[in-house]
């Protein structure tokens, strides 16, 4: 029956993975636990009932502390578009053919173009170990 905690299988419409319909299945056995009542809902904060915006940013934006690296870049005096691709490439999230390969994003080939090595293109390799950038630096 649509609708039912036990079925969720209808809000889906496209075929999913089986890692995905895995943790659908963990999801509907953590529902069926959960007790229901006819009281009214209330709106209730992890600090009391009195809204705080303060106390909210500190909650979302949480205290991570970063890597002495990345906070020495956003630090540094270069300019914005150093910055954020410096960052990039620490976090590695430039768009290299790896990263699309992970996006499941078809090319075809995954090579790095600048040598004739055969390896994948990923930030080190394109960076540290490809003949080609090996000569830039």
């Amino acid at each position: 029956m649509p609708g039912n905690r036990g079925d969720m299988t209808f809000l889906l419409h496209l075929p999913i993975s089986q890692i995905a319909y895995n943790q659908l299945q963990v999801l509907v056995q953590m529902s069926t636990n959960i007790q229901l009542n006819e009281g009214k809902d209330i709106w209730q904060y992890s600090w009391g009932t009195n809204f705080s915006s303060s106390r909210s940013y500190k909650i979302i934006a949480g205290h991570s502390h970063h890597h002495p690296s990345i906070q020495w870049i956003w630090k540094s005096f270069c300019q914005p578009k150093h910055m954020v691709f410096f960052w990039l490439l620490l976090k590695d999230r430039l768009s290299t053919r790896n990263i699309q390969k992970r996006k499941n994003m078809f090319l075809p080939s995954y090579s790095c173009v600048l040598c004739d090595m055969g390896t994948e293109e990923s930030v080190h390799h394109l960076f540290l170990q490809c003949e080609f950038a090996k000569q830039c630096w």
